[in-house]
């Protein structure tokens, strides 16, 4: 595999963004599947605190937002393949990926939810005089491409990444697959208010997970009907209709460069379930999933020991 000059940033991904009236006005809607505004707690009911950014996904946040979190659109997505800023030529990767981009094609690909899980990033003291420290955590929901087989021992999703990586390297660039499983990230630096409030949360959003599952058990084609101002320059912009199926090419978590169409429109299988819930339909969904049927992280492991409470006022 070539080597990545610059690595940066940048990358190609499916953007999990969504637009709300308690978001950001500046939040694009590229996604119509999954409603994640109900995987963030806005009003803090479960979560003491969070870093600066808040929660990156479910709208964003809107300038002077009562939480005092800096204002941004929302920036959820998950990262498929990482790309270098310069090959060994010292030319910009961004031409060199658009290039691919035009010559190669791929099927839309299907997503299925998997957990929102917690990632423990450092410990915090609840009390100064504590010896149990409490974690601060990277909250994320998982997430799978489902493999899809045509008259091939390799998936599209494998033929399009092998593709797109051999064109690449051949203009002397690099592409590099991400080392972990897919995932979209909620928040970074949440604080529980404590050990119960995580296990609350931890079971209602799971449980939301569930009725997606419920919702698209072979998985769904993301995308949306509505349309959207991209932006790939200071002084262009343009508005179309999103579509379904594409891929992004970012430049940073907040910032798209462009949009890849996929190679062909919808079936109607594909079509249905993209739009089961923009046409009306997930109410009996949310009213018969009532159960999770998989398992989740969680803070309670049978340890009453485990158990805490972080309080400001001690």
């Amino acid at each position: 595999q070539a080597q990545c000059f610059q690595d940066g940033s940048a990358f190609i991904g499916v953007s999990f963004s969504v637009y709300n009236k308690s978001g950001n006005g500046n939040s694009y809607h590229l996604c119509d599947q999954f409603p994640m505004e109900n995987l963030i707690d806005r009003s803090y009911d479960y979560v003491m605190s969070t870093d600066e950014y808040g929660w990156l996904a479910g709208g964003g946040y809107k300038q002077f937002d009562t939480s005092g979190k800096i204002s941004n659109a929302d920036s959820a997505h998950a990262e498929l393949l990482r790309i270098g800023s310069l090959n060994a030529r010292g030319d910009s990767m961004s031409q060199v990926v658009h290039n691919a981009f035009s010559q190669l094609s791929f099927e839309p690909f299907l997503f299925y939810p998997i957990t929102v899980k917690t990632t423990a990033e450092r410990q915090v003291k609840a009390y100064d005089d504590d010896s149990s420290p409490i974690p601060s955590y990277e909250l994320s929901l998982l997430v799978s491409i489902v493999d899809v087989y045509k008259d091939s021992t390799y998936s599209t999703y494998e033929t399009f990444k092998s593709n797109l990586q051999r064109y690449v390297e051949r203009n002397a660039g690099c592409v590099k697959e991400s080392d972990t499983d897919l995932y979209v990230t909620l928040a970074r630096g949440v604080k529980f208010k404590s050990s119960y409030h995580m296990e609350q949360y931890l079971n209602r959003v799971n449980l939301e997970v569930a009725v997606w599952q419920a919702m698209y058990p072979k998985g769904v084609v993301i995308g949306s009907h509505s349309t959207s101002t991209i932006t790939s320059s200071a002084n262009w912009k343009w508005k179309s209709v999103v579509g379904f199926g594409n891929l992004y090419h970012f430049s940073n978590r907040n910032n798209i460069i462009k949009s890849f169409p996929s190679s062909r429109s919808l079936s109607s299988e594909e079509s249905y379930y993209s739009t089961l819930i923009s046409n009306g339909y997930a109410t009996p969904f949310y009213a018969n999933v009532t159960n999770i049927d998989f398992k989740y992280e969680s803070n309670d492991d049978g340890n009453n020991d485990n158990e805490w409470e972080y309080s400001s006022d001690k």
